[in-house]
Order: structure tokens, then C-alpha cells, then sequence
């Protein structure tokens, strides 16, 4: 989670142009070494001097495509997409991550995969792509259980907790966000902790447990307030404030999101967030000129920056505005509006708001059709939450709808149907995702058995290979023995012979004769021993390791006698290659099968094939 912090951080930067920053280039050879000194220098200066940061960001991708290093270049990527993400420019930010979660793909390499989901993630909150997002951090979370990397699983329960937030799963959300938490107070990192902490409270307000969430962000106030970076304080001032507000602590909610908006100048994404708070707190405080003001401040930025949440929220809260000011006309248009806006991204928690107000309004004005039509939209919008408050206050709005308009019939006629519709529906859904689960299943199954057997068949091909290539060794490493034994009976017999002549020569001839008898005789015993213990370690490099731990109670004779046995070499063979009779090698060998343990009917060369 190293780049979760660059979303706030990097809105400090300011539009640095490369080409004025050209003369600050480091004069540093092409190299991965060289990559990773700008990796570093990029992250020892990103939180004071983001420009500087930016452009040590472009020299490592430069540095990496030119030698070829695409790991360099797909990690440059991913923080470019970071940093043109909080820069505002959407379209550069998607490009970079995209590259990059490209790479982490086709490379299997996690530390990129999972830093690009979770940039895009922020992307996609952005624009309110949540079916993307799911996708996307499933896919992350997978990969980081596969591998047992617990800060890559923090990152994304993280990530899956503010998608459940926004669809108004709270239970689910923060389950997640603790997850995430145990796993950085294990590690000690306390900046993550304090992040989602953060959001995790946010979540427990918006399920309606403001006063659980209090001490949670007084406590988050506390140790962020020195706390680099600071957007983790700043995140704890705000949904301290908004805590405050949903106590109906006004004045502490309002000197907070001013101070926060002051802490906060200069970056737009930031402001328009704080601009939305204050509108919203003056709505609830009935000081309607400065709500209208605030507001319509924020609309302007979410404009420019085309920020899709912030329209939704502007239309809701304008529209209750109006209302406040029973002015139903235009509130009517502004909540229509923030109902489209909000629909395709199922903002429940807002529709839910969205249409009471609806219903109330037209309740007023007594058109009772348009009533019921959305006091039906907010009772299906109510069921998908299970709120238990919400449905407190829906059935006292039921109660008291029926009563005053006599429709309780038609309602449950609409009802019903509504019920019978939903019921089908969901059999319908049901269905098709027990058949997509089962071919889902059965082509996985397919894939593993076909992946087994191909596994299966390459191990035993590669079995198959190594044991011809033992066998050629062991053949040539016998004949080599073999050679070598000829080699000194040959030398053996000729130094014999040339003993006997050297009696029957003149003294010169004689002195030659014993000269050459003791060079033929140089190549002793041992040294033939010591050439084939070479060559048969080479072979067979565990063999005297494993022999020696099952049975360190050998002779070293017995060790090199057993080693002969290993290549089937009979008595004769061995007794003359270790310059012994044929009746001490029997000895030695029945001496081995006694410390082995075997039966008179077990092979002592086919149990020392098992080393």
C-alpha cells in the first residue's frame, strides 16, 4: 500500500513543465542499478517537492525503456498514473495504469499488479465505475492470497471496503476495513492504519452509528496530527467534522470544515469536497443564503474537474435546498436530475434520501399518484439496505400516507406486484448464475485435469531423460574403471617383465631399464582411486552424503567398495582396481550386508540404488 497516500499528496504539485526541469538531469550511466538510486531519489523527495519527484518519475522510464528493463518501466508507469491521476488529467492517468497492469499481468509480477488495480481503483471510484472496480480488486485479492502477501491483502480489503461503501453494504465494508487494520497494526504501520481507520469510521456513519465512529476519529485526530502525510490529518479533521454535524454539533462540524478548506487551498479535487460540506451543514443549520453559496462554489469545480460523484451530491443537496425554502418546483427538477445521475451507479444510501424528499414534496402538493410512485421506489430502496432505523421511519411515513390520503389499497396492490416482479426476477437471476457457476465449475475442472496430465507427462518425459542420461554416466563411468583397470594390469605386467630383463643388460641399460620401471609405476592404486571417486561423485553427488547419514558406522574400504556395487561391478572388477584379492572384496561385502541388515535373498546392489 506504499502509493495509497499519493491521491492526496500529489494535489500539492503544480503544473511543472519537463522541458524547464531538463537542466536539473542527473549525468548517470544506463543502468538497473542507476533505476533503483531514482526509484529511491523519487521517493526521498515526492512528500516535499512533488515536481521533483515528477521528474525523477520520467528519467527512470526514459532510463528503463533504454535498456530494456521492462519491470523499470512498468513500475515508472504506474507511479505516473498515480501522479497524473491527482493531477487531474484522467485520460494520462488511465494510460500509464493500464500499461502497467498490462505488464503485471503478462509477467505474473504482484507488486505492480496490485499497485496498478488499486490506482485504478481510484479512478474508477472517481467516475463511479463499481462493477470494474469488483472485478478488478477480486482479481487483486486473489493474487495476494495466492501468494500470502498480507500487506498486498490489506490493500485490497481496503480497496473492496470503499466499494462496499458506496453500495451501501455496510456490515461487508467494515468487516474489510478491519481486516485491512489488523494486518497494519500487526506490521506497525501506523499511517495505513490511521487511512482506513479513517473510512472505516466514514462507513459506520453512514450506516447511521455516528456515535460509535466518534471516539474512533477523536482518536485518529490525535496521532495524524504530526503525522506525514498530512491528507491523513486532513481526512481525520474532515470526517471528524462530519460527525460532529450528524450529532447536530454544528459549531464544532463548521470550525473544522473551515479549517480543513483553509489547510486545503490550492487543490480543487480537495476543495470541492470541502466547499459540499459546508453547503450541506448550512443547509442543516437553515442558513439557506451561505448553503446556496457553498454549494454552487463546489458545483463549479466539480464542472471543470467533471467529477460525476460531486454533480449527484450538488443535485441532492440544491433540491433539498429549495424544499427547505418550499419551493417544490425547483427542487423537483434538481432531485429529478440527482436521481438519473445517481441510478446507474447505485448510489443506495443517496436515492434513498432522493426519493423521501420526493415523496414528501409531492405528498404536500397533494398529487398523490407521483407520491406513491416514489414512496414505492423508497420502500425497494429501503429493503436493499436493512436498515433497521430506516424502516422505523418508512413505516411511520406508510402510517401515516394511508391515513391521510386513503390509498392503503392501492399501495398494496402495488406492492404486491412489485413483490411478484422482484420474486420473478430474482428466480430468473438465480438460474442463470447456477448455470453460469456450474459451466464455470466444469470448465475449471476440465482445465486443472488437463493441466494435471500435461504436468504429469512433463515430469515423466523429464524422469525418462534423466535417468538415460544417469544409466550414460554410469556406463562411461564403469568403462573408465574398467580402462583404468586394464591400463595398470597392462603397466603392471610390462614393469615385470622389464624387472626380469634388467638382470640379463649391461649396467648402463640396467640403470635405464629400473628408471622407466619406476615412472610406469607412478599411477599407484589410490591415485586410480582418487581419479574414479572424482568422476563418481560427479555422477552420483548424494550418493556417500546419504550413505554416510543412514549408515556412518562404514570403514572408508567399505565406502569405496560400496560405491563399485553402485555401478554393478562384480568382485574381480573391484578387487583389481583397489589392488585387493577377490576373497577380501567377499569379506568386505558380506561385512556391508551384516551393517545394512539385509536377508540372505535382498540385493546388496539393488538397496544401494535407493542413495
Amino acid at each position: 500500500m506504499s502509493k495509497i497516500y499519493y491521491f492526496f499528496i500529489l494535489l500539492l504539485a503544480v503544473y511543472y513543465s519537463p522541458h524547464l526541469l531538463l537542466s536539473q538531469e542527473p549525468h548517470m550511466a544506463d543502468s538497473k542499478e542507476n533505476v533503483l538510486i531514482l526509484e529511491n531519489m523519487t521517493d526521498s523527495v515526492f512528500y516535499t517537492d512533488p515536481g521533483q519527484a515528477f521528474y525523477y518519475l520520467l528519467q527512470r522510464l526514459k532510463m528503463s525503456e533504454r535498456i530494456g528493463y521492462e519491470e523499470g518501466a512498468a513500475k515508472a508507469k504506474v507511479s505516473l498514473g498515480y501522479y497524473y491521476h491527482h493531477m487531474e488529467k484522467y485520460d494520462s492517468a488511465k494510460y500509464y495504469l493500464m500499461a502497467g497492469l498490462k505488464y503485471g499481468r503478462k509477467a505474473d509480477n504482484i507488486n505492480v499488479l496490485i499497485n496498478s488495480i488499486n490506482a485504478i481503483g481510484n479512478l474508477y471510484t472517481d467516475n463511479m465505475m463499481f462493477d470494474s472496480m469488483l472485478l478488478l480488486f477480486n482479481e487483486g485479492l486473489e493474487k495476494s492470497l495466492l501468494d500470502k502477501n498480507k500487506e498486498y491483502q490489506a490493500v485490497m480489503y481496503y480497496g473492496l471496503g470503499r466499494l462496499f461503501t458506496h453500495e451501501g453494504r455496510f456490515d461487508t465494508s467494515v468487516a474489510l476495513f478491519q481486516s485491512a487494520i489488523d494486518i497494519y497494526r500487526t506490521k506497525g504501520d501506523t499511517t495505513n492504519e490511521l487511512t482506513v481507520l479513517n473510512t472505516m469510521a466514514a462507513s459506520i456513519m453512514d450506516a447511521g452509528q455516528t456515535e460509535r465512529a466518534l471516539p474512533m476519529l477523536k482518536e485518529a485526530v490525535r496521532l495524524s496530527e504530526h503525522l506525514q502525510p498530512q491528507s491523513i490529518y486532513l481526512n481525520s479533521l474532515t470526517n471528524l467534522a462530519i460527525c460532529y454535524k450528524n450529532l447536530d454539533s454544528h459549531q464544532k462540524a463548521e470550525e473544522l470544515y473551515l479549517k480543513v478548506l483553509a489547510l486545503e487551498k490550492g487543490k480543487p479535487a480537495m476543495m470541492s469536497r470541502d466547499l459540499m460540506n459546508l453547503g450541506i451543514l448550512y443547509l442543516n443549520m437553515e442558513r439557506y443564503q451561505k448553503a446556496g453559496f457553498y454549494l454552487d462554489s463546489s458545483f463549479r469545480i466539480c464542472q471543470r474537474l467533471e467529477l460525476a460523484y460531486g454533480f449527484v451530491l450538488y443535485n441532492l443537496y440544491k433540491g433539498n435546498l429549495f424544499k427547505a425554502q418550499k419551493n417544490y418546483d425547483s427542487a423537483i427538477v434538481y432531485l429529478d436530475e440527482a436521481l438519473n445521475l445517481a441510478k446507474p451507479y447505485h448510489l443506495i444510501t443517496e436515492q434513498l434520501e432522493m426519493t423521501l424528499s420526493m415523496y414528501e414534496m409531492y405528498a404536500d402538493l397533494k398529487q398523490h399518484d407521483s407520491a406513491l410512485k416514489y414512496y414505492i421506489s423508497y420502500s425497494t430502496l429501503k429493503d436493499s439496505i436493512h436498515n433497521e432505523d430506516v424502516r422505523k421511519q418508512l413505516a411511520e411515513i406508510e402510517n401515516k400516507y394511508e391515513h391521510e390520503k386513503d390509498l392503503k389499497q392501492i399501495a398494496e396492490l402495488n406492492e404486491e406486484n412489485l413483490r411478484i416482479k422482484s420474486h420473478q426476477k430474482m428466480l430468473a437471476l438465480a438460474g442463470i448464475a447456477v448455470v453460469f457457476l456450474l459451466s464455470l465449475f466444469y470448465a475449471y475442472k476440465v482445465f486443472r485435469h488437463r493441466n494435471k496430465i500435461l504436468k504429469l507427462k512433463l515430469i515423466e518425459e523429464e524422469k525418462e531423460k534423466l535417468n538415460i542420461e544417469v544409466k550414460t554416466k554410469e556406463k562411461e563411468l564403469a568403462l573408465n574403471a574398467m580402462h583404468m583397470i586394464r591400463m595398470n594390469d597392462i603397466a603392471y605386467k610390462v614393469s615385470s617383465r622389464l624387472q626380469l630383463v634388467s638382470r640379463h643388460v649391461s649396467a648402463q641399460n640396467r640403470e635405464l631399464l629400473e628408471e622407466t620401471v619406476k615412472e610406469m609405476e607412478v599411477c599407484s592404486p589410490d591415485e586410480i582411486w582418487n581419479e574414479f571417486e572424482t568422476r563418481f561423485k560427479k555422477v552420483h553427488q548424494g550418493f556417500y552424503k546419504e550413505l554416510y547419514k543412514k549408515h556412518p558406522d562404514l570403514s572408508p574400504t567399505e565406502y569405496k567398495v560400496c560405491s563399485f556395487i553402485r555401478l554393478n561391478m562384480t568382485s574381480k572388477d573391484i578387487a583389481a582396481i583397489t589392488n585387493r584379492s577377490i576373497r577380501t572384496i567377499e569379506s568386505t561385502r558380506n561385512s556391508i550386508r551384516k551393517k545394512f541388515g539385509l536377508n540372505p535373498d535382498e540385493s546388496l546392489a539393488t538397496y544401494l540404488l535407493e542413495f
